[in-house]
């Protein structure tokens, strides 16, 4: 998986690409776990080019969200595949995040 990290002013957008798994999970984290103390006011994960997510993977989405949230700092996720967002929505996540926000909207939400 790719992690790229663009900052705009106080916010925080990660671009991710490929298999976000037990095997890459931890370069997401290892990213989002970098940015966190430096004051940012919201993130956004574009999951546009994400084309494979594992429990693993789902499991770092939650723990950055729950991270973010414990310090009321906004965190969306947007533009999920319809074969990723369907593990999200079985994994019970459309009661938490809204699924269905395109990169724009998850911008204009955080950088607002």
């Amino acid at each position: 998986m790719i992690v790229e990290r663009k900052q705009h002013g106080d916010f925080v957008v990660y671009h991710l690409s490929g298999s976000l798994d037990g095997v890459t999970a931890g370069d997401l984290e290892e990213a989002f776990n970098s940015q966190f103390d430096s004051g940012t006011k919201g993130y956004v994960l574009d999951m546009k080019s994400v084309e494979y997510i594992s429990s693993a993977g789902l499991r770092t989405v939650l723990s950055c969200r729950t991270r973010a949230e414990s310090d009321n700092i906004p965190f969306t996720i947007c533009d999920l595949s319809k074969t990723v967002k369907k593990v999200f929505s079985i994994a019970g996540f459309s009661s938490i995040l809204d699924l269905d926000l395109t990169f724009k909207e998850g911008s204009i939400l955080k950088l607002s």
